[in-house]
């Protein structure tokens, strides 16, 4: 059986959170029943959260001190293709795959070094020229897209795996001023310190908390307003056409979602320029108004079809059978 490598680092270290590892966990799901998969991450405390997330969803996972390990498991395991999803390249990070025609699929990789790299998937150049520029390779699981009623009754907040700015406590915050009949699904990663808003979840019944649940996708689904960060989440909204607040934890988000269509949802900005007032009269506005509700989940489904994941899986598929 072939073996596929994925080398990925994710975890609680600024900028290189949580998503790297969803995304290639993602991607493994579609390929462990025809493939032998190995992961393969620096062992670092930052990454910690990752490698827990790797070891729960059952595959297994090597950890390496240097790129020079890397060179040694290369040859050692020799692996059919590689999926790299790093937030920094370097040619040193490529060129032991393509010295050893290795074909690899990398994501969100700008620097020189992509020339050795087979497929540059980079869904956030939007008005990238390359092939595999865009959001049509966004990677994320495929929408469910259940009918919405007229009413808010569930409300989505998540802020990636690995909460930097802390946002889940600000908008939990601004929500327990708001009357409303509504619940408030509170979905955090591993690495998210409960006791933070455990005052917040005793004063406001509406609220539940999930800690990496299985059914990720259908809470998310099944909700009539959204409060994200800038991450994965953010695209998984658009393709099911759910009416979003976006308050991004990194600039590099709020620089993605302004090249975006601002009529798909509303951008208030990073964590560290968004006050709590314009988070409160931004989630008033969306309560209030069905009509402009429905017209941001209509224009946000246009942005993200949702089928990324397939065509990244047909792209590693067709490789591997050369």
């Amino acid at each position: 059986m072939n073996l596929i490598l994925f080398r990925v680092d994710g975890g609680t270290r600024a900028d290189v959170a949580m998503g790297h590892i969803y995304r290639s966990c993602l991607i493994a799901d579609q390929l462990r029943n025809k493939y032998r998969l190995v992961f393969v991450s620096l062992d670092h405390s930052d990454f910690s959260p990752g490698h827990n997330e790797i070891n729960r969803r059952g595959y297994s996972l090597l950890l390496i001190k240097d790129k020079e390990e890397m060179n040694s498991l290369l040859d050692d395991l020799k692996p059919k293709f590689a999926v790299v999803d790093l937030y920094e390249y370097s040619r040193s990070e490529l060129y032991p795959f393509f010295s050893r025609n290795i074909e690899t699929l990398s994501f969100d990789h700008f620097d020189d070094s992509k020339e050795f790299s087979t497929f540059c998937i980079n869904p956030v150049l939007l008005q990238g020229k390359g092939k595999y520029d865009g959001l049509n390779y966004t990677v994320i699981p495929s929408p469910l897209k259940p009918t919405k009623g007229q009413s808010i009754k569930k409300i989505f907040l998540s802020f990636g795996g690995f909460d930097f700015g802390g946002i889940s406590k600000r908008v939990l915050s601004v929500l327990g001023n708001i009357p409303g009949e509504f619940q408030i699904n509170l979905i955090v990663g591993s690495s998210f310190v409960k006791e933070e808003v455990s005052d917040l979840l005793l004063k406001d019944s509406r609220v539940q908390l999930f800690s990496n649940p299985d059914h990720f996708n259908e809470i998310l689904a099944n909700s009539d307003l959204a409060i994200v960060a800038g991450g994965l989440t953010f695209f998984q909204c658009l393709s099911e056409g759910l009416p979003s607040i976006v308050i991004c934890q990194y600039q590099h988000q709020k620089e993605t979602a302004l090249e975006m269509s601002q009529d798909a949802f509303i951008l208030l900005g990073t964590f560290d320029d968004v006050s709590d007032s314009e988070i409160e009269s931004s989630i008033k506005k969306l309560l209030l108004n069905h009509t402009l509700r429905e017209q941001l989940g209509k224009a946000a489904s246009l942005l993200v079809d949702g089928n990324g994941l397939n065509r990244v899986i047909q792209l590693i598929e067709s490789a591997v059978a050369k």
